[in-house]
């Protein structure tokens, strides 16, 4: 499909083909970070934000973005380290490593993210974590990977070729009381930053159980159903266009203070629409809406 035909329909055969694509980016994004991980000479700047970045973010989204190039992709790129290249609203979104923290202290919980975003709403996302199960052997069959189609689909696997990262299809929960939810959560600082430490703690004494996985993980985990909702304070784009089509994908929602665009900077909510409001409200976010273009279905 051209990104100029925005009204014809997108096929299974393209779907196949960018999903495809996504995941040879992420093998060669992979063999780049498993090079570096745990590896002593291994050093983070910090951006002007405040956060992380070392040589292996860097690496890792020029190969993803080259890769992608290669295949013959006509989207945009834009990257959490080298921002937009062509246009956005059809494009590829990239974080070559989300959970950089934990690659710098030499914990697997990081993963790259790839999301293709069409008219402004996430269509496509992979996730691949390359320190999760196999580290070594073919390179194909390292990692875990979440594979999500929005509204259409999302499955769990092994490695980077199609039919082992797709290997079981997965849904989210049918959690619908906040008694019964298992909420995951993003850095505990940042809540405390945002002003909302005293909401934190009383929708903390409200649910089932909590546990702070942070990042991608958590929301990985609430589209397999191990987990009801993942909360996170702060995100950007890049965080948020591969793990809102994985969620959907799973009969899910992702909600934002506001639209998700390159300029947003803000809480996220994922899980069932009844779980992921009643935390916006729990959490002083009145009127919490969908984080793409994409208009939720409650039904």
């Amino acid at each position: 499909m051209n990104p100029k035909q925005k009204t014809e329909p997108v096929s299974q055969s393209d779907l196949d083909q960018w999903i495809q694509w996504a995941l040879i980016a992420s093998r060669k994004a992979a063999s780049i970070q498993r090079d570096f991980f745990r590896n002593p000479i291994i050093e983070a700047d910090s951006k002007a934000d405040g956060s992380p970045v070392t040589l292996a973010d860097t690496q890792s989204e020029e190969i993803i973005r080259e890769e992608l190039r290669l295949q013959g992709s006509e989207f945009g790129l834009y990257g959490e380290e080298y921002g937009q290249e062509g246009e956005l609203e059809d494009c590829w979104v990239i974080d070559p490593i989300d959970g950089t923290r934990n690659f710098v202290d030499g914990l697997p919980g990081f993963a790259i993210l790839i999301g293709l975003r069409i008219s402004g709403s996430p269509l496509l996302g992979v996730v691949h974590a390359p320190a999760l199960g196999a580290m070594a052997g073919d390179p194909e069959l390292m990692g875990w990977t979440w594979i999500g189609i929005a509204d259409r689909g999302a499955w769990r696997g092994y490695g980077t070729h199609p039919q082992t990262a797709q290997k079981d299809a997965i849904r989210v929960r049918d959690c619908k009381a906040l008694s019964d939810t298992f909420l995951c959560h993003g850095g505990l600082r940042h809540i405390h930053e945002s002003g909302k430490w005293d909401s934190w703690s009383k929708l903390t004494s409200s649910v089932r159980r909590t546990r702070g996985f942070g990042d991608w993980w958590g929301h990985c985990l609430v589209a397999e159903g191990a987990a009801d909702a993942m909360y996170d304070p702060r995100v950007e784009l890049h965080d948020t266009v591969a793990v809102e089509a994985l969620v959907r994908g799973a009969g899910g929602v992702l909600l934002a203070r506001e639209k998700v665009t390159r300029n947003y900077i803000g809480p996220t909510v994922s899980g069932s629409y009844e779980i992921a409001e009643s935390i916006g409200r729990c959490m002083e976010e009145t009127g919490m809406v969908p984080a793409s273009n994409a208009e939720w279905n409650r039904d």
